[in-house]
C-alpha cells in the first residue's frame, strides 16, 4: 500500500479560480504482521511525474502555459488527464531526524520539505511531524501535523485499544507524495487492487469504483442525490479495497473538513482536504467483514433499534391535517405538521386533534428561540464580519431555511446546546409523546446564500438573503466543520424506552446513535439500483438501519414503478414509503395489483422479522453488516466483486429485485453452494461448486428471494445449517446491558434440528416454534420426533416436488385467540372464552369455546375444551378424580402472558422441578 500526500489550494488566473496540488513525497514503508510496503524509493528518479492530476486536470482545461508555471509536468495522454504533479525525487520531503519511540509506544519522525519542491501550494509548511501508532496486529495509524501548530481535529470519541510495539515500522520518504499548506492535504495511496468500494456520501452508479481519474467530493451538504459527481449529506471518508487473493484492508481520513477523493488507473487513489490534520486509520481485517469489524470497533458498534422500527413505515410531507394522517393509517408526518416549519412545535390548526400546546405560540414570540437565546447556543459571526444590518440579530448568524422568518443556527460543538437540545426534546415529548425522532437538513443547510432572495422566501416582504463576503457559494451555510451528532439516548431518557433516531447528515460514529435514510430521491427506475449501492456502503460505514425512500420522494411515481419498489423496499432494513407534497400519493394501497404484491413482499419480510433483529443484534454486537454486497461472504469469487443490483440479508438470505421498466424476468448470479427459492424450497443452483448466473421469473407479483437460512431450514452441500436467534422485549433501553435478552444457535445435522440456549432470559417466555421448514429432504418420513417423542398432534406434511417435510400452520393463520383475555376463577382451577381465528382447513370448525382447567391434586390435572350450552357427546365412563385440590403441584399450566382480547391462544403444562415442557 502506498501512502502519498499532496495539498492543493485555490488560486485566480486571468478572472478564473482554479485549484492546485502541490505533490511532496514521503514514502511510507510499515512492517505490521501483515507487511506494507509503499513504494519502493529507488524508482522515484526515473519519473517522469507523479500519477496524481494536477491543477484539477481531470475536471477542468489547463493549457500547458498554466501546467509548467506552476512546477507540474506537462504529459497530454489522450482521454487521461495532461497535467501532473512532478516525480517524487524532485519534490516532497525528507527525513531530518532518527526515528523517536515515545513511552507510550508512539513512533515519531520529523520531515523537512525539500528545497527543490515545486511551488505548486504557497505556503507549504516546512517542517511536519509523522507518528506512527500500532494497535495490535490489524490496526496501525499515521498522523502527519505541523509542530507547533494548532489545527482542527474531528471531537469524535474513538474506542482505540492501547498502543502496541510489536513490530517496528520503518519510514522511508524518497517515494510517495506529501504536500502539507494551510489550507489543503492530500495523501495518494498506490491500491493492492482495482477492487475499491466505499468513500460517501455521493450517488454511486457501480458499487465498485471506476478507476479512470474519477472524483468524489465528500462535505455534508443539503444535495438531493440527483445524480452522480455531487457531494451529499454526509461525509465518510472512509474506503475498502478487498485484494487480489480475496483478502481485504480498510482505511479512514478522519477528518471533517471539505474533502475529496480521485481514483486512478494505477489502481490508485487520492484523498484531498482543505483543512485539518492528516490522520489515517488502518483496518488489516484479513476479510471484508473483518476489516469492517475492526473500523467499527473503533468509531463505535451500531445502534440496536427496537423492534417495532424494523416494521414498515408510511410517511408523506403534505398530508396537510390530522384527518389524512389517520386515514394513512400512520402516526408519522414530515414537516407540514409543524406550525410555521419552526422546530418543537405542531399546526394547532390543521393538526388541532394533537395534544394542546403548552405555550400560546404567536408570530412574535417562539419560546424555543428565546430559551436558546439564554443558553447561548447560536453560531455566531466573527466580530470584523457582523453585517451592518442583522434584523435585531446581534452577532448571531441569521439565513433562511423553513420557518416563514430568518433562521438562526444552533452550535452543537458546544455543550449548551446539547442541552438545550435535550431540554427541548423533553418539552415536545410533554406535548407529543413520540417513539423516536426524525433529524432532517442537519448538514446544516441554508437556502438562498448570496442570492436575491430564497426561493420560499415570502412574497409580501422585502427580498432578503444571508450574505457570505459578498462571493458566490453553495447552500452551505459557512465552511466549517460543524454536523449536528444525533443522540438517542435523550429519546431513552424522556420516553423510558428504546427508540430510533434518523439522520440524514451522518459521519464516522453517527451509526452508534441513529440510522439514515438515503435522501430526497427521484420516481425513476435509476434510483431503485443506486438505493441498493447506498444501503451496501452505509452498511459498509457502520450504519446498518438504511434505506431509501420507496416509490420516490420527488416527481410522481407509476404503478409499476412503486409496486417493484415496493418489493425491494420491502428489505430495506429501514422500509419507509415517503413522498412530497405536491406530487401523487405513493400509498401502495392505492393500486389493487400494487397492494397485491406489496402485501405479499411485506409478509415475507415480518416472516422475517426475528432473522432481521438477530442480524441488526449481531451488528450491535460483533460489528458485522446486516445488508452486504456478496463479496463479504464469497470473497474468493472474482465475479461476486462487481455484483450490486442483488444483495445479502446477512449470510443466509439473497434478494434479487427486478429494477427496470417492464420485466418480468432477470439474472440472478448464485455462488457456489446450496441455494433454494424461498417461496417454493426447490433447488435453484443443483448445488453447484461453481458460480452460476441463472434466469428466474419475476412476475410482478413477486420478488425472487432465495436463501440457505435458520429456520427455514436450507442445508449446504453437505446436508447440514447453522443459524442463531436473538430475543429481547424490543424496546428496553439496554438488554445488552442488563442481561435481558435471549440467544440460541440452531443446528441441522443428520436429519436432527438441535437448539442450543446460549442464554436463557425470562424475556422469550411464551415463544413458540409454530412452523418449521425442511428443505431437501431425500424421501417421505416415516415420523417425526420432537425432543425424542413421536409428533402425534398437530399438522405435518411431505411435499415430494418442493421436499419440504414439515409445515405446522402458525398460530396467526390458525386456531383460537382469546375473546376478551380475561382468565376466570373457578372451584377447581379457571377458565377462559375462546374464538376462531385464521384459516379454516378442515370445514365447520366452532366459533367459540370454552377452555378449562382442572386442579384435582398436586399430582393430576386436567385441561377441556368444549362449547357452552351445545350438547356433545362425552364418554360415560365414571372416573375416580382426586378432591384434595392443589396445594404443591408439581406442574404448571401456562397461557401467555397479560392476554388481550384477539391475541393467540396457546397453552402448555411444564414439570416444575425440572422445566420440561410436558
Amino acid at each position: 500500500m502506498t501512502v502519498g500526500v499532496t495539498v492543493r489550494e485555490c488560486v485566480r488566473k486571468r478572472g478564473v479560480k482554479y485549484c492546485v496540488m502541490g505533490w511532496v513525497v514521503l514514502t511510507v514503508t510499515v512492517v505490521v504482521v501483515v507487511v506494507v510496503t509503499l513504494l519502493d524509493s529507488t524508482t522515484g528518479g526515473t519519473e517522469l511525474h507523479a500519477d496524481v492530476t494536477c491543477l484539477g486536470a481531470n475536471q477542468v482545461q489547463v493549457d500547458r502555459e498554466e501546467c509548467e508555471g506552476v512546477g507540474c509536468v506537462w504529459d497530454p495522454q489522450g482521454d487521461a488527464p495532461n497535467c501532473f504533479f512532478p516525480p517524487a525525487s524532485s519534490h516532497g520531503y525528507e527525513v531530518t531526524t532518527p526515528e523517536e519511540t515515545t513511552s507510550a509506544g508512539v513512533k515519531s519522525l520529523r520531515l523537512t520539505l525539500k528545497n527543490t519542491s515545486a511551488p505548486v501550494v504557497k505556503d507549504m509548511k516546512e517542517e511536519l511531524l509523522v507518528e506512527m501508532m500500532e494497535y495490535g496486529q490489524d490496526m496501525f495509524r499515521i498522523k502527519v501535523t505541523v509542530p507547533g501548530e494548532e489545527r482542527y481535529e474531528v471531537p469524535v470519541s474513538l474506542d482505540l485499544p492501547p498502543v502496541t510495539s510489536s513490530n517496528t515500522p520503518n519510514f522511508d520518504t524518497s517515494i510517495g507524495g506529501l504536500t502539507y499548506a494551510n489550507q489543503f492535504l492530500q495523501v495518494s495511496t498506490h491500491l493492492a487492487s482495482s477492487y475499491l468500494y466505499g468513500l460517501g456520501e455521493g450517488v454511486h452508479t457501480t458499487l465498485k469504483h471506476d478507476l479512470r481519474y474519477v472524483t468524489w467530493p465528500m462535505f455534508a451538504r443539503d444535495q438531493s442525490p440527483l445524480g452522480p459527481g455531487e457531494n451529499l449529506y454526509g461525509s465518510h471518508p472512509m474506503y475498502l479495497v478487498v485484494e487480489d487473493d480475496g483478502n481485504a484492508h480498510a482505511v479512514l481520513w478522519l477528518n471533517s473538513n471539505a474533502m475529496e477523493a480521485e481514483t486512478m488507473p494505477l489502481p490508485g487513489l487520492t484523498l484531498r482536504s482543505i483543512g485539518g490534520v492528516i490522520d489515517l486509520y488502518f483496518f488489516m481485517g484479513s476479510s471484508p467483514t473483518e476489516a469492517l469489524q475492526q473500523y467499527t470497533q473503533v468509531v463505535g458498534r451500531p445502534v440496536l433499534p427496537p423492534y417495532w422500527a424494523l416494521g414498515f413505515h408510511l410517511c408523506r410531507y403534505g398530508y396537510g391535517s390530522l384527518d389524512n394522517l389517520k386515514a394513512a393509517d400512520v402516526q408519522y408526518a414530515d414537516i407540514d405538521y409543524m406550525d410555521r416549519r419552526m422546530d418543537f412545535t405542531y399546526d394547532n390548526v390543521s393538526y388541532a386533534g394533537l395534544p394542546e400546546y403548552i405555550r400560546e405560540m404567536s408570530e412574535e414570540e417562539y419560546p424555543v428561540h428565546h430559551r436558546a437565546l439564554q443558553k447561548d447556543v447560536y453560531i455566531k459571526w466573527p466580530q470584523e464580519l457582523v453585517p451592518e444590518e442583522n434584523h435585531g440579530g446581534g452577532d448571531i448568524m441569521l439565513g433562511y431555511v423553513w420557518p416563514d422568518n430568518r433562521t438562526a443556527f444552533p452550535d452543537f460543538l458546544r455543550s449548551s446546546t446539547k442541552e438545550w437540545w435535550k431540554e427541548e426534546i423533553i418539552r415536545l415529548y410533554d406535548t407529543l409523546e413520540f417513539d423516536g425522532l426524525w433529524l432532517d437538513m442537519n448538514e446544516p443547510a441554508n437556502f438562498g446564500t448570496n442570492e436575491n432572495k430564497p426561493w420560499n422566501w415570502p412574497h409580501d416582504r422585502p427580498h432578503w438573503s444571508l450574505t457570505w463576503r459578498g462571493e458566490t457559494t453553495t447552500t452551505l451555510r459557512c465552511p466549517q466543520p460543524v454536523w449536528m451528532v444525533p443522540d438517542p439516548t435523550h429519546t431513552g431518557e424522556v420516553t423510558g424506552k428504546r427508540g430510533i433516531v434518523v439522520s440524514r447528515s451522518t459521519f464516522p460514529s453517527s451509526g452508534r446513535w441513529a440510522g439514515h435514510w438515503l435522501g430526497d430521491n427521484l420516481a425513476r427506475w435509476p434510483d431503485l439500483h443506486t438505493s441498493i449501492i447506498g444501503m451496501i456502503e452505509f452498511n459498509m460505514f457502520g450504519i446498518p438501519y438504511v434505506g431509501a425512500d420507496i416509490c420516490g420522494f420527488f416527481a410522481d411515481t407509476t404503478e409499476e414503478l412503486c409496486q417493484r419498489w415496493m418489493q425491494l423496499g420491502a428489505f430495506y432494513p429501514y422500509s419507509r414509503n415517503h413522498n412530497t407534497e405536491g406530487t401523487n400519493e405513493h400509498d401502495p394501497g392505492l393500486w389493487p395489483s400494487v397492494a397485491s404484491s406489496s402485501r405479499a413482499a411485506l409478509q415475507v419480510r415480518y416472516t422475517l422479522l426475528p432473522y432481521l433483529y438477530t442480524l441488526h443484534y449481531l451488528a450491535h454486537t460483533q460489528g458485522l453488516t446486516v445488508v452486504r454486497a456478496l463479496f463479504f461472504e464469497f470473497p474468493d469469487d472474482k465475479a461476486t466483486l462487481d455484483v450490486d443490483d442483488q444483495f445479502l440479508w446477512g449470510s443466509w438470505l439473497m434478494i434479487a429485485p427486478v429494477l427496470k421498466a417492464r420485466e418480468i424476468n432477470r439474472g440472478v448470479y448464485f455462488p457456489a453452494g446450496a441455494w433454494y427459492d424461498y417461496y417454493t424450497g426447490e433447488a435453484v443452483n443443483q448445488l453447484v461448486d461453481e458460480g452460476v448466473t441463472l434466469v428466474v421469473e419475476a412476475p410482478r407479483t413477486h420478488v425472487p428471494v432465495s436463501e440457505p437460512l435458520g429456520l427455514v431450514v436450507a442445508p449446504d452441500r453437505e446436508g447440514n445449517a447453522t443459524g442463531t436467534l436473538y430475543w429481547d422485549d424490543g424496546e428496553e433501553l439496554n438488554p445488552i446491558g442488563s442481561g435481558r435478552y435471549f440467544t440460541a444457535d440452531v443446528t441441522y445435522s443428520n436429519e436432527i434440528i438441535t437448539w442450543q440456549v446460549t442464554r436463557g432470559s425470562e424475556v422469550a417466555e411464551g415463544l413458540l416454534l409454530s412452523e418449521v421448514r425442511v428443505f431437501r429432504v431425500e424421501g417421505r418420513p416415516t415420523q417425526l420426533l420432537v425432543d425424542g417423542q413421536r409428533w402425534t398432534t398437530g399438522d405435518w406434511h411431505y411435499h415430494r416436488d418442493t421436499q419440504i417435510q414439515c409445515s405446522i400452520p402458525p398460530l396467526v393463520d390458525y386456531g383460537f385467540e382469546f375473546v376478551d383475555g380475561k382468565v376466570e376463577e373457578t372451584q377447581k382451577g379457571f377458565k377462559t372464552l375462546l374464538r376462531k381465528a385464521g384459516s379454516s382447513f378442515y370445514g365447520g370448525e366452532l366459533e367459540r369455546l370454552t377452555f378449562e382447567v382442572f386442579l384435582y391434586s398436586d399430582d393430576t390435572l386436567r385441561v377441556k375444551f368444549y362449547q357452552e350450552g351445545a350438547a356433545r357427546h362425552e364418554v360415560p365412563v365414571e372416573l375416580n378424580l382426586p378432591t384434595t385440590g392443589a396445594k404443591n403441584p408439581l406442574y404448571e399450566v401456562v397461557l401467555p402472558h397479560n392476554p388481550k382480547a384477539g391475541d393467540p391462544f396457546f397453552f402448555y403444562v411444564v414439570r416444575k422441578g425440572t422445566g420440561t415442557i410436558l
